[in-house]
């Protein structure tokens, strides 16, 4: 029995636990032993007695209706917490899968990479991980975090910069996207949305498999990675490391943009199955990224670096199924993630002689401790199947910063408090086919937060003191959808759901200079480009953000073709911005959190593929919004207005590759309109090996996807060896 066949029984029976099914992971590729053929005994009752009890309930799987290569014939784990049709699923969400990461290496070299195939989904990668930042339906990246398997990461400093190089693709079996508030699920800071990387698990019994990818070019980009997979009859391993290096390069225009970077990835996971309804995890993983001292805008005055940072998650995770007997099952994890950051930031002055000399520099000193746990079960009910759990996480994070300015000479004074961040959530989901052609998901969440900023003597420029504040917050965000499969093939949808996000420790005490408006700031200034140079100061006063979201599908099969199509709808009260309130006594510009009373944020979102054959593949996706300030009637600046990318692949029997992909996108306030166009090749040479050789920018188009940073690079040509990959 195929792959996506044991997908739809496991579908069927309702046991997916927001990972990859246990079952379809202790599959062998090699002849079964004793171990591997009573856990398939077990699996052909179990299935057959479920069938016979509501096969007569549930509408056709959407791969009967539904072709090859479909967008909506993928499974998710994302909307519900568990694994479900994305046929079935009220919410917009796109599925990037393992077959279209391999056809895109190394033309995607990150995360953000990928992020181009998903419509709504706005990426501003600038130079490097000091810039970049992912906007999901305009709501910028602090409203739409990074998941690994389902994981929450750092909190409470609204950063998530290092999970987008984090993770090398190599290691990612599929990527989903949810597009619009998760808040009902997933609690705070998804109200744009989320991405959940869903990372590569061998199982039991795997053969030893060793991988390798490696490409260099591009002025002096240069990459190696290795990845090692075995597994025995009741254990499975996974081991990886990458390095990756970028150097100086020039734009467009031939301008000179320093870039000299630096980062490694090393990931280690053990699986153990004690038999065929369980199975425990343990994962490592581990970030480092260097920087040499850049300039991070076109303001040649100012320059900055990160020395070090630094990103290690530890997590166990237990999924049982039929738990103890009974038709439940459960996910029980607990993680621990360290994250530090070490910022070097100078502004120099030239004299008449062209000479520089300081004028202010800091270094900061950044960690945030993060530990968390899960408890999540599943029960059918009927026809119908209840998802609940709890969620847990508590942060405490640590600043130090040593400043030099000519007037106040050196000090260690810090720019935002101590803090900790504590949530306790309760969340239940209901799935139930109301006829089998309609089916009704429902839930609801109720989250408390205690957010403490701790005392501070004195703020570094403003020499001000902070004596703590606690702040005690609650949300209660439901959820409700339904999909409607009018015909063999075709589906309706509606959704609507709230959201919250709580303002970030620095949101509320951050107190000091904080140079040019970058990636964190940028996504959620009003109006106007971006002064070189800006004072921010938090506001203890801030209040949640409350969103109400409303959308409304069509998708489904047309032969060859699939599609979905969404319109969405977004009111936001008291939505997050800074705003200048005044200047200092140099003429610097003040700028202060803020909530904004109401905006507004409309779009429609298209994504299509259309196989001609089984070598011949188009994929495309466009989206347009409009988001504006309720009340001044003002374009909110971080949003395209439109954009778009069409895909065109060549895969042929032999393995031979050929992609080519043109991107669009509108020109919005700071930045411009543009068009680009990439190439990426593999060539089979035997022994399970490829030759890659990837073109990008080939038209030498001047653009920018970032308000802050420079343009980004002209054409660049990467030659690359990497194994073929035949799945775990």
């Amino acid at each position: 029995m195929g792959r996506r066949q044991w997908s739809g029984v496991l579908l069927v029976l309702g046991v997916g636990l927001g990972s990859r099914p246990a079952l379809a992971e202790v599959l062998p590729a090699n002849p079964p032993t004793q171990f591997e053929l009573r856990q398939h005994e077990g699996a052909v009752l179990q299935t057959a007695q479920a069938l016979g009890q509501i096969q007569s309930a549930q509408p056709p799987e959407p791969s009967a209706v539904i072709g090859s290569g479909s967008l909506l014939e993928e499974v998710n784990v994302t909307a519900n917490r568990r694994e479900a049709a994305t046929f079935r699923t009220p919410e917009s969400l796109s599925v990037i899968s393992r077959d279209e990461i391999e056809s895109m290496l190394p033309l995607a070299q990150n995360l953000t990479g990928l992020l181009h195939l998903v419509p709504g989904v706005q990426t501003g990668l600038g130079t490097s991980p000091l810039e970049a930042n992912v906007s999901i339906r305009g709501l910028g990246d602090d409203r739409s975090p990074v998941l690994i398997d389902g994981e929450r990461q750092n909190v409470s400093q609204g950063e998530i910069r290092e999970d987008l190089f984090s993770v090398d693709l190599r290691d990612i079996e599929r990527v989903e996207i949810l597009r619009g508030s998760a808040s009902g699920t997933y609690g705070s800071d998804t109200t744009g949305g989320l991405i959940n990387i869903i990372t590569r698990q061998p199982g039991a019994n795997s053969s030893p498999k060793l991988e390798y990818q490696g490409y260099f070019g591009g002025y002096s980009t240069y990459h190696q990675g290795l990845r090692f997979t075995a597994g025995g009859d009741k254990f499975s391993l996974a081991l990886s490391g990458t390095y990756h290096n970028t150097g100086d390069y020039f734009d467009a225009a031939g301008n000179f943009v320093p870039n000299q970077q630096d980062y490694q990835t090393y990931t280690g996971r053990v699986s153990i199955f004690p038999d065929a309804d369980n199975r425990i995890t343990l994962k490592y993983s581990a970030y480092r990224f260097h920087s040499a001292l850049l300039a991070i805008s076109d303001v040649p005055e100012e320059a900055a670096g990160l020395p070090l940072a630094s990103k290690d998650r530890f997590g166990i995770e237990w999924t049982s199924r039929n738990i103890f007997g009974s038709t439940t099952d459960l996910k029980l994890s607990a993680y621990y993630n360290q994250l530090f950051q070490n910022f070097s930031q100078q502004v120099f002055e030239t004299d008449a002689e062209g000479e520089r000399e300081l004028v202010f520099g800091n270094t900061s000193t950044i960690r945030i401790n993060t530990v968390g746990t899960n408890f999540q079960l599943s029960t059918p009910i009927g026809s119908a199947r209840l998802t609940y759990g709890l969620d847990f996480f508590q942060e405490n994070g640590t600043n130090s910063t040593l400043t030099t300015s000519e007037d106040e000479g050196t000090g260690e004074q810090p720019l935002v408090p101590d803090g900790r961040q504590t949530g306790l959530a309760g969340y239940l989901f209901l799935d139930y086919p109301i006829i089998p052609e309609l089916q009704l998901s429902a839930g609801v969440r109720y989250d408390s937060f205690k957010s403490e900023g701790f005392p501070v003597s004195s703020f570094y420029g403003t020499g001000t003191s902070f004596s703590g504040q606690s702040i005690d917050e609650s949300a209660v965000t439901p959820k409700v959808g339904l999909v409607w499969n009018f015909t063999p093939g075709f589906r309706l949808r509606a959704n609507y759901s709230q959201g919250f996000r709580v303002p970030t420790i620095k949101e509320r005490f951050f107190q000091g200079f904080a140079g040019p408006l970058n990636a964190e700031i940028e996504d959620i200034v009003i109006g106007g480009e971006a002064p070189p140079f800006i004072i921010l100061q938090g506001n203890p006063n801030l209040t949640s953000e409350r969103t109400t979201s409303w959308e409304v599908g069509f998708g489904g099969n047309l032969g060859r073709a699939s599609f979905d199509v969404v319109y969405f709808n977004n009111s936001v009260s008291g939505l997050l911005n800074a705003r200048q309130i005044g200047e200092d006594d140099d003429g610097v510009p003040i700028f202060q959190f803020g909530n904004i009373q109401n905006a507004r944020i409309q779009g429609i979102e298209v994504q299509s593929i259309v196989q001609f054959d089984p070598q011949w593949r188009l994929r495309g996706v466009f989206s347009w919004t409009d988001a504006i300030d309720s009340t001044t009637r003002q374009q909110l600046a971080s949003v395209v207005p439109t954009f778009g990318t069409l895909q065109l692949r060549y895969l042929s029997p032999g393995g031979w590759l050929a992609l080519l992909q043109a991107r669009a996108a509108s020109s919005r306030i700071g930045a411009g309109s543009y068009g680009t166009v990439d190439l990426n090749f593999g060539v089979p040479i035997g022994a399970g090996l490829q030759l890659t050789l990837t073109a990008t920018n080939l038209f030498n188009t001047l653009y920018r996807e970032s308000l802050i940073g420079f343009n980004a690079p002209g054409p660049q040509l990467f030659v690359g060896l990497s194994t073929r990959d035949g799945g775990e």
